[in-house]
């Protein structure tokens, strides 16, 4: 039997010798630039390289049957308005029976995986398959939680992105002239003076800067439709949280108004200033554990970087490591305790048609034909 040659690759320790500091290594120890789709890549070339072309196929079909659970109905709806005979009927009926498709989709590759399994390779084939479903969860979902975030406003992901980006332009300064004390072991350059300095620089930030971003309807607006832009834009009734308000000073604070020429007892601060400091929080404490955790994949995999498409900063991925966390922290912070609990009815009443099926949303249609004909409605509207 004729033996493969092997190529050797950095280890660890290697990885933190000089000669990794800059951005010199070559397209064999680095991944192409992307988000989940050039991360399935490596399992893949790794199963070519043990003659398991299977395996590469599920891990892509995974990829694509996860895409369609968030998105499917979404897609299926604008097939739909093409008007194209020939497969309008299967459309209409995977849109129909959308979670039932997903979930046979879901059940094929479970059984997929289960035949391909090949004597000498349980171990290979298993690692692999759980590389690819912890990128689907980490990137594909995660992501989801992005979209959701721009689609109840620009503000939820401008300001979220914008606090992880200037906590780590502060952690590296702060880190830089005043960095003693290890923070991480892997992250060896992570130093406790940056972790604390962008932290207390990213909750500045954000009481600050929120006002003036709160200040266009373009950031706080939900969009209507795919079309909105800086140039048309949606107007709205802000929510309570973007209103200015007054807080009365407490007594043991109020030394420190006046010393600051405000002689009131009352000061104005819009709401989303206080949670922008939650936000800030999170930023500063949990999101760089999105990094840590990519630099203790990239060791694992004996790799710098993700990518190379950012000189000096690796690819995409290595850029978004602490977004994605943040996108779903973010997400949920708004929905658990900001979103507006006085939403109108009619908006309760278009959300639940929304989620109706076609055929209850059909029959609907129908029953409110009737019971407008039986009040005489129709006609006087025409009137």
């Amino acid at each position: 039997m004729n033996r493969k040659q092997t190529t050797p690759k950095p280890t660890a320790r290697h990885l933190d010798s000089p000669k990794y500091s800059k951005p010199q290594a070559n397209k064999s120890q680095t991944f192409t630039p992307s988000k989940s789709a050039k991360l399935i890549a490596l399992s893949a070339s790794s199963s070519r390289s043990k003659d398991l072309p299977w395996q590469r196929s599920l891990s892509w079909y995974l990829m694509i049957v996860t895409t369609n659970s968030l998105y499917g109905s979404v897609f299926y709806k604008t097939i739909l308005q093409l008007n194209i005979p020939t497969i309008s009927t299967f459309i209409y009926f995977c849109l129909k029976h959308h979670k039932f498709v997903t979930a046979s989709l879901y059940i094929i590759g479970f059984v997929w995986f289960v035949t391909s399994l090949r004597v000498g390779y349980y171990k290979f084939q298993l690692a692999q398959l759980s590389w690819t479903l912890m990128l689907l969860f980490f990137v594909i979902y995660q992501s989801h939680f992005m979209v959701h975030s721009i689609l109840e406003g620009m503000f939820w992901f401008i300001l979220p992105s914008f606090l992880v980006i200037v906590n780590d332009i502060f952690a590296y300064i702060f880190g830089f002239f005043f960095g003693k004390h290890q923070l991480i072991l892997l992250s060896p350059k992570k130093t406790w003076e940056g972790f604390l300095g962008g932290a207390f620089s990213t909750i500045v930030f954000a009481f600050l800067s929120t006002p003036y971003i709160s200040r266009y309807s373009y950031f706080i607006c939900p969009p209507q439709n795919v079309f909105n832009n800086a140039f048309n834009f949606p107007s709205c009734d802000p929510n309570s949280v973007f209103i200015e308000t007054e807080y009365i000073i407490p007594a043991s604070f109020s030394f420190i108004a006046k010393a600051l020429g405000h002689n009131s007892d009352k000061v104005a601060f819009l709401p989303i200033q206080f949670h922008s400091i939650g936000l800030a929080m999170f930023a500063s404490i949990i999101a760089p554990f999105g990094g840590f955790f990519a630099s203790g994949v990239k060791r694992a995999l004996k790799i710098k970087d993700f990518g190379d498409s950012i000189p000096g900063h690796g690819g995409a991925t290595d850029r978004f490591d602490c977004q994605f966390i943040m996108a779903t922290f973010s997400y949920f912070y708004y929905s658990t305790f900001v979103r507006s609990t006085g939403i109108l009815g009619a908006k309760v009443l278009s959300s639940i048609i929304y989620n109706l099926s076609l055929d209850d949303q059909v029959q609907l249609y129908q029953s409110l034909g009737e019971h407008l004909s039986l009040m005489n409605i129709t006609r006087h509207l025409k009137n």
